[in-house]
């Protein structure tokens, strides 16, 4: 959930300094800077070591014996401390092991200039490689990758339309990833021809690439992700359904599609497991109606498709629906019903009538189910905790459920993550939520919860994230909280205005935190000094006014 703070403020995000100096430009949060890292394990301490070693005198570290996966995790210790260099890579890369792992993800000096400096045998010898995020990648090098099973290239933003040249041999690659590569066009997929064994793809938000792209994709494929491909259209899926015959996964959320797409799909492919329509405006339900024939389906996914209102009920083996933001009335949720494989269904923002919500009650495998933003009332609510026990994660924000619907939690044993930030929620509640046992992450965002109640929380031992964002939590609630959830990892105490300085001493009892929110309070910067103890803190969201 994230915050927005305004330009009178300055978000802090680090610890590593109590001191919290006044910026003479108010329009420029703090810069972020990175924690040093914490090391909870014997190995992660040895692999801390060997980084700062390593930075500091690359030649007196043997790294030669390390097994693959530890040399692996020491790359990532350095790229996380911020002090791999190209010299020091090259270096380490006389010792690489075999199929050894080499995820340079979020580096940010990484360019192609560091894969260019292995020598031709390592860059021919390595198996996977990861360089999400690393903007500064243009081309893979100059030698062939003729080794590589794993590419995660994706949101490498400037990779070039000639980058995937390295990848014209690699007969054994099957996994690669693309995805926000913009610059990629259709003769890029040109050089994917000779790799026989890929089964992946990853071409989302590569915007360049349109339908012609597509007939030179390897017939060995089995998923494809063309989510937020505008180029692509009713063409591009009569490629991939006649090209692609053992596909079982195909994204085509928000590609320039109709119902003819769809109705090529009914036709050529009758093995999809798993299909995405999400965004697609022009679908609507004379077009879902024709998928009839797919019926290995498990999971279909068409949220924000407005025209869209039911799934089709010969699906008989589908376990995950979203139909969220769509059109979904009471004919669709009477559908829905009859769906009795389902395991997740998120019907967010239904305007079906509360009523209508009583046809989920015979989904009794149900884990997951979110039907925020709906007219779910008490009464319906009740009904669904007396019948779905199976559920794991429930939300049901915004909605009308009040206390008195919160009465009937007790019902959902199972019950692992609770959103329930409705205004009807209020500390009357809170006894209700302290018998879910089970229960990990509980968010109560703009629920009316004061300091009242809160010593409820004490029975829920596994309770690791909370968000308490209703506004009326004082430094006394503070004071309860952390007494009765002394294991919370991940605290949301934002907006609640009569938050101080004693609040904050109270908070920094909760040793395990990891992030904490105290934005928008009243918590000034020298209150923060208080958080000192908390040595597993990585991430604070403090607005503070100057």
């Amino acid at each position: 959930m994230g915050i927005v703070c305004s330009s009178a403020e300055s978000v802090v995000e680090s610890l590593d300094t109590p001191k919290l100096s006044r910026s003479k430009s108010l329009r420029h949060p703090q810069r972020r800077r990175r924690l040093s890292l914490g090391s909870s394990t014997l190995v992660e301490l040895c692999l801390d070591r060997l980084a700062i070693e390593l930075a500091s005198a690359p030649t007196s570290v043997d790294t030669t014996a390390l097994p693959s996966e530890l040399f692996g995790a020491l790359l990532r210790r350095l790229v996380a401390h911020e002090v791999l260099t190209v010299e020091l890579f090259a270096l380490l890369g006389e010792s690489l092991p075999l199929g050894t792992r080499v995820d340079l993800s979020d580096c940010a000096n990484v360019n192609e200039g560091w894969l260019q400096a292995l020598a031709p045998s390592i860059a021919a010898s390595l198996t996977h490689i990861d360089l999400t995020r690393c903007a500064g990648v243009e081309t893979l090098g100059r030698e062939p990758l003729v080794a590589l099973r794993v590419a995660k290239l994706s949101h490498c933003k400037n990779l070039s339309p000639l980058a995937l040249h390295p990848l014209s041999n690699a007969t054994r690659l099957t996994v690669l990833h693309l995805a926000g590569c913009a610059l990629l066009r259709n003769e890029s997929l040109g050089h994917l021809w000779a790799c026989t064994q890929l089964n992946e793809l990853d071409l989302s938000q590569c915007t360049s690439i349109s339908d012609t792209g597509l007939f030179v994709l390897p017939s060995s494929l089995r998923r494809l992700n063309l989510n937020h491909c505008s180029g692509i259209s009713d063409r591009g899926v009569l490629a991939v359904v006649t090209g692609l015959v053992s596909l079982f996964s195909l994204n085509l959320g928000q590609c320039s599609i109709t119902n003819g797409a769809l109705a090529m799909l009914a036709v050529h492919a009758h093995q999809l497991q798993h299909l995405v329509l999400s965004g697609c405006r022009a679908v609507d339900q004379s077009g879902v109606n024709l998928l009839g024939s797919l019926t290995e389906l498990v999971s279909f996914e068409a949220s924000q498709c407005r025209l869209v209102q039911s799934p089709h009920t010969a699906w008989g083996s589908l376990t995950a629906l979203d139909l969220s933001n769509s059109g979904v009335d009471e004919a669709g949720l009477a559908a829905i019903g009859s769906l009795e494989t389902l395991t997740s269904l998120d019907v967010s923002q239904s305007q079906a009538t509360a009523t209508a919500f009583q046809y989920l009650k015979s989904l009794s495998r149900l884990r997951y189910l979110k039907a925020a933003r709906t007219r779910l009332d008490d009464a319906t609510f009740h009904i669904l905790c007396e019948h779905l026990a199976s559920l794991e994660d429930l939300h049901v924000a915004h909605t009308n459920v009040s206390d008195m619907g919160a009465r009937s939690l007790p019902h959902l044993k199972r019950l692992r993550s609770l959103v329930l930030s409705t205004e009807g929620i209020t500390y009357h509640s809170v006894s209700s939520v302290g018998s879910l046992h089970q229960l990990t992450s509980l968010d109560l965002f703009g629920a009316s919860i004061a300091d009242r109640g809160l010593e409820c929380l004490a029975s829920l031992q596994s309770l690791r994230r909370l968000v308490l964002c209703g506004g009326y939590l004082t430094d006394r609630g503070a004071g309860t909280l952390a007494s009765s959830a002394p294991h919370l990892t991940e605290l949301n105490v934002s907006h609640n205005r009569e938050l101080r300085g004693a609040g904050v001493q109270c908070l920094a009892q909760l040793l395990g935190l990891k992030t904490l929110n105290v934005s928008n309070t009243s918590i000034d910067a020298a209150s923060l000094v208080y958080l000192q103890p908390l040595q597993h803190l990585e991430t604070l969201l403090a607005c503070v006014f100057l």
